[in-house]
């Protein structure tokens, strides 16, 4: 570990941008470049992806005063320095309407075929994924209470190495924002695919939230959690959040969470271990 922080060892990352807008077509374009070598380190960014080129062009465009579309081509290669054996190359096509329905409600619509080439020596394994989301957010009219419901509906079709997986998310959220303070939340989320012995196989999960916002920038949230694994076992969880405000410019915020089934996307096989996993 220290070694990679040595003098002898370095290892960089860098990004390129730039930002267009076309006034006679309304148009916004994006294009970036990025390169994170392997083994990249850094305090804070923990969650970027080392081993990683990435270009990708992005264009956005207003249709209508309702309609906007967003296309977009990416791609993505790992084993920069060739330290491995294969070489993952990844080519996604980004779809994405965008429909202000009317006030209150807005339907998003995307679609993301993403083409998958894999080379060990001189074999090439190419597979077909795609990914489909459609979202209906609707935010009706009312004087005390600020409320938001969202529904999403999320497809994906991916390749393993000698079948088709296909996951499927059902989630319904409805937000309500007191004027007092007090805050609530409901989410409903169904998963299912197609693999027997994962863990968000055909699992419902229903979350209920309450909180409340005190004036000096403090929060606290309490929620309970029920999952329904396999729809045959019942299991509870729970969730406590605080943020406190401690003096001027310096806030905590602490956090216990009791994990249920369903939260997790992984193929981590937990029929034995479900009713022990850790706290966090």
């Amino acid at each position: 570990a220290l070694q990679q922080f040595s003098y002898g060892f370095r290892s960089n990352a860098a990004i390129f941008r730039y930002n267009g807008f076309f006034t006679r077509t309304k148009t916004k374009l994006t294009a970036s470049a990025r390169q994170i070598d392997p083994f990249f380190r850094s305090f804070g960014v923990a969650y970027m992806r080392s081993d990683n080129l990435r270009y990708e062009l992005k264009a956005e465009q207003a249709l209508s005063l309702k309609i906007k579309y967003t296309a977009s081509l990416r791609y993505d290669e790992d084993n920069l320095l060739n330290l491995y054996q294969y070489k993952t190359k990844l080519y996604t096509w980004g779809n994405n309407l965008q429909w202000k329905m009317n006030k209150r409600t807005t339907l998003r619509v995307a679609y993301n075929p993403v083409l998958q080439n894999i080379k060990t020596g001189e074999t090439t394994l190419k597979n077909k994924n795609s990914i489909t989301n459609v979202v209906v957010t609707y935010i009706p009219k009312t004087r005390r209470v600020f409320m938001q419901n969202t529904a999403i509906y999320s497809y994906y079709n991916l390749a393993a190495d000698t079948l088709q997986i296909n996951f499927q998310n059902i989630t319904f959220t409805q937000q309500l924002q007191f004027r007092n303070g007090f805050r609530s939340g409901i989410t409903s989320s169904w998963y299912k695919n197609g693999l027997s012995d994962s863990l968000s196989n055909n699992t419902l999960i229903n979350v209920m939230e309450g909180g409340y916002q005190f004036k000096n920038g403090s929060s606290l949230s309490i929620a309970a959690k029920a999952a329904l694994y396999k729809m045959q076992e019942l299991q509870g969880g729970f969730s406590i959040k605080g943020g406190f405000t401690l003096f001027k410019n310096t806030t905590m915020e602490l956090q216990a969470e009791r994990i249920v089934a369903g939260e997790f996307y992984n193929a981590y096989n937990m029929e034995q271990n479900l009713q022990n996993f850790p706290y966090y």
